[in-house]
């Protein structure tokens, strides 16, 4: 089951156990996008199984046409593919293939963004010319393989990827490269250079770390700070002119001590014509996490960001012909995972195409939940650079009138 961290949210530090030792994460908006309601351009998810580990973390680019489309696309397509067995030695040209592979499809969901009418005709005019262009990310990804005893990774950007050894010492990657130009683009694949690779034994590898660039200067002081005082580190980038979106994923492979699990809730459809779901609360819970899969096939996940959320609005994008199969299960830090609830099915009805919103945003008396998934922008998505474009556009005119004025 891939796991996505949600972009329009904000999770601060949790710690999640998984069969090969210890996952730690945080996913931090900027400034601006928690101000403007705007998701974050980041992206974290993984999936694993009794003897792997796949991961992978994204920041898309600003400049591009939405750059949280390209980083949630390539996220969720990296692990996906970082599931399945790899040659070690055919890893680098497998993994720059799959990136050629995925544009089509990116690149149709690029076209089929819609752009609200009520942005002013420049800004909608802006974004189309970016739209042309395509959205774009960068990442750093890997697959922890403990049948084969090593560890593959991937990257490409300005993010970074660290290694550790059980002593907490830097393991040096070969030839590593974070260039800022080089990127996944939904239109071009790998851009401006391939992916980089590389293959290591597992051996003597206690930690891996990945972070973007939100962390910026205090990225030495993240290396070796201990992972209670995550959430304090965002906090302080946030207050800084270069507040940018932050996210961490770490993994050691030291298994937590863990309680029991968590029982599991009892979900349930109260109306059959409404899209929302709600389940009974377990005390200890620290949050929720959603589960949709249709013929077999697991959609994605939808975490809550609150202990008391007990209820969820199923997105537009998940209504369609056929049922819909819903299991939800609470988790806590220091728990093992929560049990499963009992599977519920949902059918699609013309009421609940009506009644549910165009986005995964729930009415005020629910709980805000946030789904991966590729959902119509809404204004609200645009909030943030139409004012920065307008203000960038409002600072050249006055200082257009002012040189004419000077001159006279």
């Amino acid at each position: 089951m891939i796991v996505t961290i949600n972009q329009d949210g904000d999770t601060p530090t949790r710690h999640e156990p998984c069969a090969i030792g210890t996952l730690t994460y945080l996913y931090d908006r900027s400034r601006d996008s928690r101000a403007g309601g705007a998701p974050g351009q980041d992206f974290i998810a993984f999936d694993g199984g009794e003897d792997w580990l796949a991961f992978a973390l994204c920041d898309g680019v600003s400049q591009s046409f939405y750059g949280d489309i390209a980083a949630r696309y390539l996220g969720e397509h990296l692990v996906a593919w970082l599931a399945a067995d790899h040659n070690p030695e055919f890893f680098s040209a497998a993994l720059n293939a799959a990136l050629a592979t995925w544009t089509p499809d990116a690149s149709a969901l690029v076209a089929a963004k819609p752009i609200p009418e009520s942005l002013p005709p420049m800004v909608r005019d802006a974004l189309e010319r970016k739209r042309t262009n395509g959205s774009e990310a960068m990442f750093v990804c890997g697959r922890v393989d403990h049948r084969l005893g090593l560890l593959f990774l991937g990257w490409m950007g300005d993010m970074r990827l660290t290694l550790w050894d059980e002593q907490q010492q830097p393991i040096d990657l070969p030839d590593p490269v974070w260039e800022t130009r080089e990127r996944w683009s939904t239109r071009l694949g790998a851009k401006n250079g391939t992916a980089h690779s590389a293959v290591l034994p597992l051996s003597g590898i206690g930690r891996i770390l990945a972070y973007s660039d939100g962390v910026g200067s205090d990225a030495q002081t993240l290396h070796h700070l201990p992972v209670d005082e995550w959430n304090d580190l965002a906090a302080h980038r946030r207050t800084l002119p270069t507040s940018d979106d932050l996210s961490i994923f770490a993994l050691t492979f030291t298994p937590l001590t863990l309680s029991d699990p968590l029982p599991a809730p009892i979900l349930s459809q109260p109306e059959p014509d409404e899209p929302a779901l709600r389940w009974t609360a377990i005390p200890a819970a620290g949050w929720y996490r959603l589960a949709f899969e249709r013929d077999g096939r697991r959609l994605r996940t939808l975490d809550t960001s609150a202990a008391q959320a007990t209820s969820a609005i199923l997105p537009t994008e998940l209504l369609v012909e056929g049922a819909i199969i819903c299991r939800v299960q609470a988790l806590a830090m220091g728990h093992a995972a929560g049990l499963w609830s009992d599977p519920i099915p949902v059918y699609r009805s013309e009421q609940m195409l009506m009644s549910s919103p165009p986005s995964p945003t729930p009415p005020p008396s629910r709980p805000t939940l946030v789904v991966s998934g590729y959902r119509p922008l809404t204004s609200g998505d645009f909030q943030t650079s139409a004012i920065s474009l307008v203000a960038a556009l409002l600072a050249v005119a006055l200082a257009v009138g002012y040189i004419a004025l000077t001159t006279r």
